[in-house]
């Protein structure tokens, strides 16, 4: 019970929060975020795959995940691509609110939403951001890596 106490309350302050951002600016930070997200993901996929490669040359990216795998294979090959998207998300979002931060515009308004709500500006935002980050991104990629260099069979 305890728990959904705490959910509640997260949720509800989470909707205080929410009624704040009225600003189209705001929108901006979906799509920046989804494409910063994506592309750090696919980039830390990507070196774990060529680190793979380097490891076992007869794998191809093609039968990545082919009919037939193997329980161990799959398992593995899950590791390489689950986490290190976990591990993007803070990064991409990090990226995605400076990038929109460069906007005068957009920096005004991020600017003025905040001031009522401690520990929601800009900088303490991002922080928070990178600390979580550090704390995500090289675990993920760890992981990641060592998987990788566990997939020994492709079946």
């Amino acid at each position: 019970m305890r728990v959904f106490r705490q959910i509640g309350r997260f949720y509800a302050a989470a909707r205080v929060r929410a009624r704040r951002r009225q600003s189209p600016w705001n929108l901006v930070l979906i799509p920046l975020g989804f494409a910063a997200w994506l592309g750090l993901s696919y980039s830390v996929i990507h070196m774990i795959w060529i680190f793979q490669v380097s490891l076992f040359s007869s794998h191809h990216f093609r039968d990545f995940w082919p009919g037939g795998i193997g329980f161990s294979a799959f398992v593995a090959g899950f590791v390489i691509l689950f986490p290190p998207t976990l591990g993007a998300l803070g990064l991409g979002l990090l990226i995605a609110s400076s990038v929109a931060w460069l906007i005068p515009p957009a920096r005004r308004v991020f600017d003025v939403e905040p001031a009522e709500y401690a520990g929601t500006s800009f900088g303490e935002s991002n922080l928070a951001l990178l600390n979580i980050s550090l704390w995500t991104s090289p675990l993920s990629i760890h992981l990641a890596m060592f998987a990788a260099s566990r997939l020994v069979s492709l079946r």
